[in-house]
């Protein structure tokens, strides 16, 4: 979501099949609307799925960033830095060669 805004996109779209719902929740949980609904789209394990689009208008996530303020301050760069500091996107210093 970050990534967009700092794109400067007007709009952003997904395409979901309904078994992920960990992906559309969040969706929905920062504001985006279900636009679409492709009925019985796929099959999984022999059973069909829907497919759901949603999408989200750069003010609606702007507004909901506004409402939830434990968003106020995060950016893309600011997780990338968390990543580092806490040695998850740093390279590892060991090459293999053991001690």
């Amino acid at each position: 979501m970050e990534l967009a805004l700092e794109l400067n996109l007007h709009r952003l779209a997904a395409y979901i099949y309904s078994f992920n719902r960990p992906s559309w929740r969040f969706l929905e949980r920062v504001g985006a609307k279900r636009e679409l609904v492709l009925k019985d789209h796929v099959n999984r394990d022999g059973e069909m799925h829907d497919m759901y689009c949603y999408g989200l208008l750069r003010r609606e996530y702007e507004a909901f960033r506004e409402t939830e303020t434990h968003y106020h301050g995060l950016s893309l760069e600011n997780m990338i830095a968390n990543l580092n500091v806490e040695g998850i996107g740093a390279k590892s210093s060991n090459d293999g060669r053991g001690s």
